[in-house]
């Protein structure tokens, strides 16, 4: 079978895309690479407060970058768990050439330590044109320690339509638009409503989202060291992951010194009983799934000294029990069978004294129907004597006897009165 010209001329042009396709490089973009908030307690020239820096590193090398698109909002997280936007900066100025890897945002006492730094374009926190700012020497970036505190990178967000103090919701999280953040603090309460709204989908079986989300800074007072949140997956870089930090020396423009691929080496470990290696953790899909298993329940440890100030006390031993475990046992059920007697006998008591209760007042119910018994019935004899006593009044007063009456007649009403006096109940 024949290929046409035009025929052959297309398979070549799908074969050459396919390839192209296969060999392209992901587009570049940028993360946040390491961040280390204000600590004046920490000790050390290079860890003043002004040793604070933001380190932003683009994903890819040996090409331009330009942050054209980009922007930073910080979230902080109040007292009541509502997070308000407390600044804003506008990256639109910057651009790193084909050796710049990272773009840093330092203090401006750091910022000037850098300047000639080979692999870094270093920008000072006082070139921001921020309100407030222009007077600040210090504390440009909040350390956490009344609240959770969120740095969020986006792209292609407008900042007009985000005022100053802006409550975080959904809809003024702009979750599409966010390219890489960190949620850290020093010991303030955890925002999981928070958490939530930034990184919405966000969660690890059987694992509370403080313990999956929120970097703790460890700086301790008076500490010689001054150490940073840093990203430590390595290639390919991971943006959004909190999993991916460590709490290691500070390198402000340079490569992150991470300290090992053991799980206890990040700072977000508490996953489960299970023990993530530095090539699992780092890979999202395998994390999102992992299913740690259950926490078994240690068992509680015997003190010996309990042996020797209670030997009463039931203990079980490998060798079996105890004497004391006897006498114990003895005491108990003796203490046991006293308290039933004693619970008996009171409710034997409680008993006698409820029926003769209720004897009594069933005697005083009888009483009471026998009177009432009584009393109906006499009412009931004395109803006849009554009427027709006083139908003999009625008529003795229209007709009353006198002397012309016939003897008949007289005797008559003495017969009358006779009866009526026989029925008269005394």
């Amino acid at each position: 079978m024949a290929f046409r010209g035009e025929h052959l001329l297309d398979i070549l042009l799908l074969v050459t895309a396919a390839l192209g396709t296969e060999g392209a490089e992901p587009e570049c973009s940028a993360i946040i690479s390491e961040i280390n908030p204000g600590n004046p307690d920490v000790k050390g020239t290079s860890s003043e407060e002004t040793g604070e820096f933001l380190e932003l590193e683009k994903t890819c090398s040996g090409k331009k970058f330009t942050f054209a698109d980009y922007s930073i909002v910080v979230w902080k997280a109040g007292k009541n768990g509502e997070a308000k936007a407390v600044l804003k900066l506008s990256l639109a100025a910057y651009n790193l050439s084909v050796n710049d890897q990272y773009l840093v945002l330092a203090g401006p006492q750091l910022a000037s330590r850098l300047q000639g730094v080979t692999k870094a374009k270093v920008v000072s926190f006082s070139q921001q044109t921020i309100p407030g700012w222009d007077k600040k020497e210090t504390d440009f970036m909040e350390n956490g320690s009344k609240g959770v505190i969120a740095w969020v990178l986006y792209k292609m967000l407008n900042l007009a339509f985000l005022p100053d103090n802006t409550i975080l919701s959904e809809k003024t999280a702009n979750v599409d638009k966010i390219v890489d953040l960190v949620l850290y603090h020093r010991g303030g309460s955890i925002s999981q409503p928070m958490v939530r709204t930034l990184m919405p989908g966000y969660a690890l079986k059987k694992v509370d989202l403080d313990e999956a989300a929120v970097l703790k800074d460890l700086d301790k007072k008076g500490s010689a060291d001054d150490k940073s949140l840093s990203n430590c997956c390595g290639q390919p870089l991971q943006a959004k992951w909190p999993l991916a930090f460590q709490h290691v020396q500070v390198t402000p423009g340079a490569e992150n010194l991470c300290t090992g691929d053991d799980h206890a080496n990040f700072l977000l470990n508490k996953l489960g009983a299970g023990k993530l290696e530095k090539k699992d953790r780092c890979n999202k899909d395998y994390v999102l799934k992992f299913d740690p298993p259950e926490v078994k329940q240690k068992k509680a440890k015997v003190d010996e000294s309990i042996k020797e100030k209670t030997p009463g006390m039931v203990l079980k031993v490998a060798s079996g029990l105890q004497e004391g475990v006897k006498s114990e046992v003895h005491h108990l059920v003796d203490t046991g069978k006293s308290a039933v007697e004693e619970s008996i006998e009171q409710t034997t008591k409680q008993v006698t004294l409820l029926a003769s209760i209720v004897g009594t007042i069933v005697i005083v119910l009888g009483l009471i129907i026998l009177g009432g018994s009584y009393l109906y019935i006499r009412k009931r004899k004395l109803q006849p004597v009554q009427r027709t006593r006083a139908r003999y009044n009625l008529g003795f007063g229209r007709r009353p006897l006198n002397v012309a009456d016939s003897e008949t007649e007289y005797e008559s009403v003495l017969d009358r009165e006779e009866i009526l006096s026989r029925a008269r109940v005394p």
